[in-house]
């Protein structure tokens, strides 16, 4: 869950997918140590990102805007 909050929290900040890599795989010691990898790191940001565009884009009840 720790990875997560500090994924989300500096992709917001807007640092860089690769030094929140670094910086994540430093707290574990080593980039073996993370468990994913930075190309994982960006697939989940651009998951994100696409589903949050998603969830603006339909109103409270969950229907498409028109």
């Amino acid at each position: 869950m720790h990875a997560k909050c500090v994924i989300e929290d500096n992709d917001e900040a807007g640092i860089r997918p690769n030094k929140t890599f670094l910086a994540l795989s430093n707290e574990v010691g080593g980039p073996s140590n993370v468990g994913f990898s930075e190309k994982n790191l960006r697939n989940y940001i651009t998951a994100r990102l696409r589903t949050s565009n998603t969830c603006m884009m339909t109103d409270a009840c969950g229907s498409p805007y028109t």
